[in-house]
């Protein structure tokens, strides 16, 4: 089944039905609008990207990581989780896995989200905000990614204990306080505690030993004192993000 959707008084977008418990990736279809596909796992990280902190790749892909242990009901509160990044030095972030659910009895066909970076003093530091389009019915557990790389013309720095976040802004055909996201362990790349905090309300949420919320972190380092990214010898110009 297809789901169409109208921007303003244009049908921008017409996409293929949600399957549950199954990981997804997106193509942009115009500026902050985001068609949700299948993930190829073939492509899910680039080979030149370090792999920075991971607690959202399966056994399938060479991780240790079970995501099906728990839901966490989210609504538009923006949950964030503390972070390690392993092996770390100065870099940028170059694509983010995250999740979520539907926790409702009904489908939605939108998606709002906002994934955000602080520091390690708190500080606001990279944000990618889009609204995702695609038919999800009722008790979908999903993974994201984004394609391999997408991040790397934000800039977005690291620090070696960072927090990520998600916010979800709008959910088009249910009430947005049946939004969920996806926890469990244990983490294959990187270190986190047992807590996550609601930044909207500044609750502190024990998930249990071993859970976290389901995210990863794939990394770039930037090469000293030039506009270019080192990855693995291959050195790739940086484009200005659009304002």
């Amino acid at each position: 089944m297809k789901s169409c959707m109208i921007l303003g008084l244009v049908t921008v977008v017409c996409g293929s039905t949600f399957a549950q418990n199954i990981a997804y990736t997106f193509r942009e279809i115009s500026p902050g609008y985001r068609m949700v596909e299948p993930l190829d796992k073939g492509m899910l990280t680039s080979r030149l990207a370090d792999q920075s902190y991971d607690n959202w790749r399966g056994p399938s892909d060479g991780g240790v990581t079970n995501l099906a242990l728990g839901r966490q009901r989210v609504g538009g509160d923006e949950y964030g989780d503390d972070v390690q990044l392993a092996n770390w030095n100065p870099s940028s972030v170059s694509n983010v896995g995250w999740t979520f659910a539907n926790m409702s009895t009904q489908r939605f066909t939108a998606l709002g989200v906002a994934i955000r970076f602080y520091n390690q003093n708190s500080m606001l530091v990279g944000e990618d905000s889009a609204v995702y389009f695609g038919s999800v019915p009722p008790g979908t557990r999903a993974t994201v990614s984004g394609p391999a790389g997408y991040l790397i013309p934000f800039n977005i720095p690291t620090t070696e204990n960072m927090t990520i976040s998600v916010e979800f802004f709008r959910a088009d055909g249910i009430d947005i306080a049946d939004m969920g996201m996806l926890y469990g362990g244990p983490i294959s790349a990187g270190a986190s505690s047992d807590f996550i905090r609601n930044l909207t309300t500044g609750q502190q949420i024990d998930l249990g030993p071993g859970n976290n919320l389901g995210f990863f972190i794939d990394t770039v380092i930037p090469a000293p004192s030039t506009g270019v990214l080192v990855l693995g010898g291959v050195m790739i110009a940086r484009r200005r993000r659009r304002g």
